[in-house]
């Protein structure tokens, strides 16, 4: 599987639980990332939204104390607004608002299923367009996925460089496809 990178959305009375969560998501292979990362100096809700803007995945982790938190809730909006798929985890606390029509993992107090449900969700066809990609694999194309905006400058780079033909180009939550004739 790809390192996709996931935003975690918690309270901070929760934070006993996002980091066996974190090490629980790089041990799959997926690259975690929340609050703990933005640089001392930086301006936390500029950093907050920069991150969530370049995740691949939103996932909440929904308690009885994060209900009440305005700051889950506005990075919940502001990933819904934006287009990130968003994954829900529910520890007791089920999703409403903006988040009651997404189906929830919900875990046990100990995590112990945790695993299970993110394996269940399909992070990659949450990400990549499910339709696309059995048509591109027929058809021998190869997907790039790039990391930052820079990388995909170089993807494009490369690609103009190796083909004369005209091709179509579509991003979406920081994905890039290019579909050539």
């Amino acid at each position: 599987m790809y390192h996709f990178r996931i935003f975690l959305s918690y309270a901070h009375a929760d934070r006993e639980k996002v980091e066996p969560i974190c090490a629980l998501l790089h041990d799959m292979g997926l690259a975690p990332v929340w609050d703990k990362d933005i640089a001392g100096g930086k301006a936390f809700d500029d950093g907050i939204r920069r991150q969530i803007a370049q995740a691949h995945v939103f996932m909440p982790l929904l308690t009885s104390r994060s209900h009440d938190r305005p700051w889950v809730h506005q990075e919940i909006g502001y990933a819904c607004g934006i287009g990130v798929p968003v994954v829900p985890v529910a520890l007791g606390a089920l999703p409403d608002g903006m988040l009651s029509g997404i189906q929830a993992i919900c875990v046990k107090d100990d995590l112990s299923d945790l695993r299970q449900g993110i394996e269940h969700a399909g992070i990659e066809s949450l990400v990549l367009p499910s339709h696309a990609a059995g048509e591109l694999e027929r058809l021998g194309i190869t997907t790039h996925l790039a990391e930052f905006s820079e990388e995909r400058t170089r993807l494009l780079v490369r690609y103009a460089k190796e083909t004369s033909r005209s091709a179509s180009i579509k991003t979406a939550s920081n994905i890039l496809v290019v579909f050539a004739p």
